[in-house]
């Protein structure tokens, strides 16, 4: 199986990466250069507990590996500057799960993508477009690459940053979070209607604090042990 963190530079898909996989946050990680790949081996067991820890034993896939049994998912960590795009659109297909972050902490709200005011007027027109401030404007990008390279692939849309910034202040409170994470509220329906054929999950996350990890981690196993990602030799 694999599972493609895509998005652009800094958002911290490789930071949101080590810590699905229980690794140290480092608040100095270093930015992908190109493609890095690690391999994530879960057994029966670990799968139980990752699963347990999302959503308890509600829904609990039948035909669980046994204790003996390893699941082997290659995690792809896509590098996030422009001068890689063209070439990572390559690596995109139908047979993985992607997980596509966002700084939440300091982008506009997730309707702003495609949303307009009661003057028609875009979040882009009525703030400008700040560097800073369009993360969320930004996965518009991959989702259009996807939507033309797969689909009716499976993507979990990550709001990173959700509890604290780069500097260990207080970002989102839980209300904000709740918003976000919601697929009635109006951005995510935005999302949904601009792009129908992908099958969009919502979340937020904080790799610093351990916020969102272990639904994150018990959707992406659900999503594999239901063969959506489905099994690929391993390219390097």
């Amino acid at each position: 199986a694999r599972w493609i963190f895509a998005g652009f530079e800094r958002v911290g898909k490789t930071s949101l990466a080590r810590a699905l996989r229980g690794l140290p946050f480092d608040s100095r990680e270093r930015s992908t250069d190109g493609l890095g790949v690690e391999t994530l081996k879960l057994d029966g067991e670990a799968i139980q507990r990752w699963l347990i820890a999302g959503n308890g034993d509600e829904g609990m896939p039948e035909d669980l590996p046994s204790a003996a049994e390893v699941l082997e998912v290659g995690m792809w960590d896509l590098a996030g500057q422009s001068v890689y795009h063209l070439t990572h659109e390559v690596f995109l297909s139908a047979h993985a799960v992607y997980i596509l972050p966002w700084r939440c902490d300091r982008s506009p709200p997730p309707e702003a993508v495609t949303g307009t005011d009661d003057h028609g007027r875009s979040w882009r027109q009525r703030h400008g477009a700040e560097r800073g401030c369009t993360d969320a404007l930004q996965l518009n990008h991959w989702l259009s690459c996807l939507r033309v390279r797969s689909p009716d692939a499976v993507v979990l849309v990550v709001g990173t940053h959700a509890e604290t910034d780069d500097d260990g202040g207080a970002t989102l409170t839980s209300e904000e979070r709740a918003l976000l994470t919601d697929p009635k509220e109006e951005g995510a329906r935005a999302l949904r209607e601009r792009y129908p054929g992908l099958r969009l999950h919502f979340f937020v996350a904080d790799s610093a604090t351990g916020l969102g990890l272990a639904g994150i981690r018990s959707t992406l196993l659900r999503l594999t042990l239901q063969g959506t990602a489905q099994p690929l030799p391993m390219v390097v």
